[in-house]
């Protein structure tokens, strides 16, 4: 009996680990490209696909594939406001911070390859977001996606 109740409390713990969503991995270093850096704080100029002004209220969220896959989310002066690995547990992963309103749900991230194109998804507020709308792109290792910080309208 007892180990029968032990039993269940750990298969309990391990089906609350499993279903928990998956935090990025937080770093004060936007990769982009093939390899260029950028401090939390610095602006990125001249890389129209990396980051493009939109206006007052908008972000634009990053997806990099130089060796591992990063994130990265700009203000619109493309002034990194943060930096991210991907986790080590699977999707969707979360991004929250304070700069954020809302938190940010990466739910499909594919980085291409023999039989596939690279492509991402993620939730914001009351928007879903993904590569091929919303104006959202991909060129060569860079995935981007601009999104109202404020959620839509």
């Amino acid at each position: 009996m007892f180990f029968n109740k032990l039993f269940f409390a750990i298969l309990a713990i391990f089906i609350g680990f499993a279903a928990a969503d998956c935090d990025v991995k937080h770093v004060d270093t936007c990769v982009y490209g093939h390899g260029k850096t950028a401090k939390v704080g610095e602006v990125v100029e001249g890389e129209d696909h990396v980051c493009l002004s939109q206006g007052e209220g908008d972000y634009t969220f990053l997806m990099n594939l130089y060796h591992d896959m990063n994130f990265c989310i700009f203000d619109n002066a493309c002034k990194v406001l943060g930096a991210a690995k991907q986790p080590d547990c699977g999707l969707p992963y979360v991004w929250m911070d304070n700069y954020l309103q809302y938190v940010l749900t990466i739910t499909d991230a594919h980085t291409g390859g023999l039989y596939s194109t690279t492509y991402y998804s993620f939730d914001y507020a009351n928007g879903k977001y993904s590569i091929n709308n919303n104006h959202c792109e991909c060129v060569d290792l860079d995935c981007k996606c601009a999104f109202p910080v404020g959620g839509e309208k």
